[in-house]
């Protein structure tokens, strides 16, 4: 539903990528789903603060919201410095099918201040494969556990908590989705929805643990 819902709103001929607003919730995790299966170039935004970083050194010309409730997509249209899409960019468009990017910031820890890196989707899936392989592989052999749970406590924005949502949806298990210590707190205190799931991988920065 959510590609569908994108499909309308890309110019697939472009190169210019588009942005989008993060949280944890189902309907934008469902929507950077669909970009990824789509191929599209977008950057990831887990706060709005950093849309004049993404217009300026991206070229993004308009950001995309998701109505949590309905999965509707709101598209924005923003002024942007940059006169064309970046050419460390548009480099990786050059050749092969695989030239879908995703655009994320670093945290910004350092002096300078967030920046961004580019990756392709293929690559962000051969990650999560390796991440799969290595910690589910763990998870199972510690607890005995046919099936693991993986929750998601950062924003699936960031390319940490983005790897951890991807490998949790390789996964024949489930997948929460933390928006906010309360709703951590929940989904740590609830049931797996298999009675054969025994262990919980938790990405989380070392901020939520403190909270937690």
């Amino acid at each position: 539903q959510q590609a569908s819902r994108l499909a309308r709103l890309l110019d697939t001929a472009s190169t210019e990528p588009i942005g989008l607003i993060t949280n944890n919730n189902i309907a934008c995790a469902a929507t950077v789903k669909a970009l990824s299966d789509l191929q599209a170039n977008a950057v990831l935004l887990p706060s709005p603060t950093l849309v004049p970083l993404a217009a300026a050194h991206a070229g993004i010309r308009s950001v995309l919201s998701v109505d949590w409730t309905t999965g509707e997509l709101n598209r924005e249209t923003i002024s942007s410095s940059s006169s064309s899409t970046a050419r460390w960019v548009s480099d990786l468009q050059r050749d092969g099918p695989e030239k879908g990017s995703c655009i994320m910031a670093t945290s910004g820890s350092g002096q300078v201040g967030p920046k961004l890196v580019v990756y392709r989707w293929k690559a962000l899936e051969k990650q999560a494969q390796f991440t799969a392989e290595r910690t589910v592989a763990d998870a199972r052999h510690l607890t005995n556990s046919k099936r693991v749970r993986f929750v998601s406590a950062s924003n699936i924005g960031h390319a940490y908590n983005n790897n951890g949502f991807l490998t949790g949806l390789l996964e024949d298990g489930d997948l929460g989705l933390a928006g906010s210590p309360d709703d951590l707190l929940e989904v740590l205190l609830s049931s797996p929805t298999s009675s054969d799931c025994l262990a919980t991988i938790l990405f989380a920065t070392p901020r939520v643990y403190e909270v937690l």
